[in-house]
């Protein structure tokens, strides 16, 4: 599986919700092997999850709300809706 079928949505553009989840992740894992291996502090998801998962439900409450006034594309409104 490629990483481009990971982030497409059903339209073939680009799901932002996928991308900050995998860039999200990502940089999780990064930041953690960083604080535990090069910093030797003790393991706490607990500081990095709040801060992702409010990213992540602001992301998402602005796609839901994005998608509710008819828009497919951020600069580019549904032209059917009119």
């Amino acid at each position: 599986m490629r990483l481009l079928e990971l982030i497409e949505g059903a339209d073939g553009r680009l799901d932002e919700q996928s991308a900050l989840s995998i860039a999200g992740v990502l940089t999780f894992l990064g930041l953690e092997i960083y604080d535990v291996g090069i910093l030797h502090h003790a393991f706490d998801p607990q500081s990095f999850g709040f801060g992702f998962g409010a990213v992540m439900a602001a992301t998402l409450g602005g796609l839901a709300f994005r998608e509710a006034k008819g828009v497919r594309n951020a600069a580019v409104p549904d032209q059917s809706a009119r």
